[in-house]
């Protein structure tokens, strides 16, 4: 799976988060975003790459994942 410019490979029984298309508009969604710094918490975050994608656009944000998968963390 690619976004950003890299690609992302989830592990053991950890699901995608969505299809490549969706991810791809979920990208040019965080882009739009005004660049001021944002609290996201993400509950069930799984693999963790929409987290992940947030937080390397928005680098002065705090972004904390969760889920309840230990294979996921």
């Amino acid at each position: 799976m690619e976004a950003l410019g890299g690609k992302i490979y989830p592990l053991g029984k950890v699901w995608l988060p969505t299809s490549q298309r969706y991810l791809i508009k979920y990208c040019d969604l965080i882009k739009q975003l005004a660049h001021k710094p944002y609290n996201v918490l993400d509950l069930g975050c799984g693999c963790g790459i929409l987290s992940f994608l947030f937080a390397k656009a928005h680098k002065k944000s705090k972004v904390i994942g969760v889920d309840k998968n230990p294979a996921a963390i």
